[in-house]
């Protein structure tokens, strides 16, 4: 009679779910704390104090420090679905999982246009200066 008995399944632990909304959003915090820093380097004080090679690898920099600062909602947006697919569908955890995966998404498009300013600003004073 064993045999035809199915298996024992564990419950699933809701504090997997929970654990990983509350990382998403820890992320979520300090992704929104690198794209305030990552606005504030942009900004140039005194643009003709440097020469036009200087912003040149200043472009680079700042293409770099826009793929570090995108990484950070995207392990929130992973974070979210991992909270979204762990376990049952609690109402408080599906609201906190979208409300994660929403922010992370406004996040990274805030990010993408911040940077894409900074390199864009970089480049325009590298043409400017140029000659």
């Amino acid at each position: 009679m064993d045999s035809l008995t199915p298996p024992h399944h564990p419950p699933s632990r809701p504090w997997q779910s929970t654990g990983a909304l509350v990382l998403a959003g820890i992320v979520i915090a300090v992704a929104f704390v690198s794209l305030l820093l990552l606005a504030v380097s942009g900004f140039i004080f005194d643009p003709d104090d440097y020469p036009p090679e200087f912003y040149l690898a200043l472009a680079t920099e700042h293409k770099r420090d826009m793929l570090f600062t995108l990484l950070l909602p995207a392990v929130s947006l992973v974070l979210a679905g991992l909270s979204w697919f762990s376990s049952a569908r609690a109402g408080a955890r599906v609201l906190g999982a979208m409300w994660a995966g929403g922010i992370s998404v406004l996040l990274a498009l805030a990010m993408i246009f911040v940077g894409v300013g900074n390199i864009n600003g970089a480049l325009y004073f590298a043409d400017l200066f140029g000659g």
